[in-house]
Formats: C-alpha cells, sequence, structure tokens
C-alpha cells in the first residue's frame, strides 16, 4: 500500500482504486493503507504500473509534495534542497499565502530573510474544487514567461522564473514582496493612473508585436485543454438556461435579468462565432487573462503575472478582455480609445476587440467567475444592455 500510493501519487491515477462516488483517502502517511467506502479490485493499470516501476524511480516519487498551507515546511526545505534552489540548510523558515490564487496552489516559502513564491496547478480549479482543470497549465505558464523573457522591455514587468518541475506541475518564482493586485478599481470613484494604463499597453503592444519563428510557433503550447474550460465558462455557460449558477446568491434579482440573454437566440449566435475564433490558433502570444486580478502593484513597480491561460492567437480577444475590465471599473469609453491610440500602436479589428469585451462584460455579470463589484442591480441591467450592443456591432 505504501508503495501504491507514491505510484498514484506519481501518475496522477488517483481513481483507479475507488469509484467516483467512494470516499479515497491519498492524504495519509504512506505508511497508512488506502482505504475506500467499497471494496474493490485493483485496477490492472495500476498493476502495470506497479510492476514497471523501477526501485529508483520509487525513491523519487517519495519526494512528491502536495503545495498548501499546511505542507510540511522540511518536506518543502528538502524538495529546494534537492533541487538545488537551497545551497544551504535555512536558520529559519515560514509559509504564507500571498494572494487568493484562483486557479492553483501559491505559497510564499521565506527563509533567512530571503522569499520565493512557489506555484502549483492541480487537477481542478484552486478557487472551486469541483471545476477539473488540466495540470498542465503550469507548463504553459513557466513557457510564457520564457517567451517573453526574450521581448526587450517585457522581462522587468514579470517576475523572475527560478526553476520548472514538470514532473510536480510545480514553477518556482521571484518574489515581488509584499503588493496587491488591482482589483481595487472595481471600487467606487477608483481609476487608472495614466502612467499605469500606459505600462499596460505599452506590455500589450511588446508581446503582441513580436515576430515569432515557425520553430517557436509550434513549440509553444497550444494550452487547448484550458482554453476549452475557458470558452465554456465564456462563450457557453452563461447563456445556458440549465448552468446551475445561483445569481439571486449573489444579487437579488440578478437571475431574472440574465435570462432575457439567455433567451436571445441572435445575441448566443455572435457570441459562439467569436467563440470559434477564441478557439482557433494565430501568431501573437497573448497573456490570456490580461484583467486587474493579473496586475500587481508591488515594490518593484507594476507587475504582470499569472499567463497560465497563455496560447498564440488573436489579439482582439486580449485587448477585448482589457477594454471590458476597465469599462466594469468606471472608465469612460472615450479615455479608453484614447489611451489604445496613444500607446498601442499595432493594427487591429476594433469592432472585433468591441464585440469580445461585450461577452468579456456579460459572463462577468451574469455567470461564474463573478468580480468585486460595487454595482446596484440596475446598473448591471445598463451595463448588459451596453454589452449586448457591443457584441451585437451595434453603435
Amino acid at each position: 500500500y505504501a508503495l501504491g500510493e507514491q505510484v498514484l501519487r506519481y501518475f496522477s491515477l488517483e481513481k483507479v482504486l475507488c469509484p467516483p462516488k467512494a470516499d479515497c483517502d491519498f492524504s495519509a502517511s504512506i505508511s497508512t493503507k488506502i482505504s475506500c467506502q467499497e471494496p474493490q479490485f485493483i485496477h490492472p493499470a495500476f498493476l502495470i504500473l506497479f510492476l514497471s516501476t523501477k526501485p529508483t524511480e520509487i525513491n523519487d516519487m517519495a519526494k512528491l509534495i502536495e503545495l498548501n498551507l499546511e505542507t510540511n515546511t522540511t518536506l518543502i526545505v528538502d524538495y529546494l534542497s534537492a533541487i538545488e534552489i537551497l545551497k544551504t540548510p535555512p536558520t529559519s523558515v515560514a509559509i504564507e499565502k500571498p494572494g487568493e490564487g484562483n486557479m492553483n496552489a501559491v505559497l510564499r516559502f521565506k527563509y533567512d530573510k530571503q522569499s520565493l513564491i512557489l506555484k502549483q496547478s492541480k487537477s481542478f480549479v484552486n478557487k472551486f474544487p469541483s471545476i477539473p482543470a488540466p495540470r498542465e497549465r503550469i507548463h504553459t505558464e513557466a513557457q510564457f514567461y520564457q517567451y517573453a523573457g526574450q521581448i526587450s522591455g517585457l522581462s522587468e514587468k514579470m517576475p523572475n522564473l527560478r526553476y520548472f518541475d514538470p514532473q510536480q506541475h510545480i514553477i518556482i518564482l521571484e518574489d515581488l514582496g509584499e503588493g496587491s493586485d488591482f482589483s481595487y478599481l472595481y471600487q467606487p470613484l477608483q481609476t487608472l493612473s495614466d502612467g499605469d494604463i500606459k505600462d499596460l499597453l505599452v506590455y500589450l503592444a511588446s508581446l503582441h508585436g513580436q515576430i515569432w519563428s515557425e520553430e517557436a510557433l509550434q513549440a509553444f503550447p497550444n494550452n487547448l485543454a484550458l482554453r476549452k474550460l475557458n470558452h465554456q465558462h465564456i462563450f457557453f455557460l452563461p447563456f445556458q438556461a440549465d448552468n446551475g449558477f445561483d445569481l439571486d446568491s449573489i444579487q437579488a434579482g440578478l437571475a431574472a435579468l440574465a435570462q432575457s440573454y439567455i433567451a436571445d437566440e441572435e445575441l448566443k449566435a455572435e457570441i459562439e462565432q467569436l467563440g470559434e475564433k477564441y478557439l482557433s490558433q494565430a501568431h501573437q502570444l497573448l497573456h490570456g487573462d490580461y484583467y486587474p486580478g493579473s496586475w500587481i502593484r508591488s515594490t518593484k513597480g507594476l507587475k504582470i503575472i499569472d499567463p497560465e491561460f497563455a496560447f498564440m492567437g488573436h489579439t482582439e480577444f486580449e485587448l477585448g478582455v482589457l477594454i471590458a475590465h476597465l469599462l466594469l471599473s468606471g472608465h469612460q469609453a472615450n479615455w479608453i480609445e484614447s489611451k489604445l491610440d496613444a500607446h498601442y500602436p499595432l493594427l487591429y479589428d476594433e469592432k472585433e476587440s468591441r464585440q469580445y469585451a461585450g461577452v468579456e462584460i456579460m459572463r462577468r455579470l451574469i455567470g461564474i467567475a463573478q468580480l468585486p463589484l460595487q454595482m446596484e442591480l440596475e446598473e448591471k441591467a445598463a451595463m448588459l444592455r451596453l454589452a449586448r450592443k457591443m457584441v451585437l456591432a451595434d453603435n
């Protein structure tokens, strides 16, 4: 059983011994046998893995860790020492939560007046454990840091990637220090400074304007599994009658407000086309989730984080997401357009970017990925009407 648990952890086959509804405990010590409410025969896949495992691999499996606030610091120290991040044993260690970590488990590891950020993808969305998600998203994030780091001016706008462990789905990043994301923008009377919007747009222009070789384009992960998950929550589920979203628990009357858009076939047909384009490939590297939660105000200035949704795609989607969140946070359309004209010199389809912005607004108001908005129901109704016009390209 001890070896069995290690094999299961290593190959992420937690379900081979237990049926979906069984209560399986895989968090126990490796000296404790795995238990299920229902007796099960050992799956043939488990036997194959067991018999094909080399003794040297067993030792590697024993070092696998799951990152969370309860993780033993000794395990983390041993792990960081094994990969030579720590050269000497630290005299003092501590772990803490640096932020919310919507998609992944994120820890700040503090040692001897230094610190690192450890980030691990799990087989589910960290904020919504009932939603499965591909663990390979952390591989995409590591690749993004490596690609974007080649572009002049971008490396200083992101944390430095210190280490990538594909086996454990872990990346280790430079700690940007104490700071906060830009979610404060959703509060009343909060706006971006001219300097901040310039930095955000110059970053995008540098990223989107990079011309990649055919080899680089092919080598970057298509991230399709995560994009399909994102597609469901942006372009599909918010507009389905049986999506299971309890919108009235968020704000009374919101479910009724959503009904007219759920029944709007013209709107949904346009959104479907936009969704299909989102899933297609193009030649520009996108961050993939460029909104205030991915912008950090740190002691080292404005930084961009969390590119796990990155892919080679169409810039209109990325610009649309940015525009949507600027509108949701109270910035005026004329101001947004003037800043785009001033700091984003690349050609793009303005109509299509507004359409994507409209979809993003709607899914943030009537979908599961809610924002900390301080809006009355009437304000949301007005914003939804505007978003519909944007999607249907109605000036």
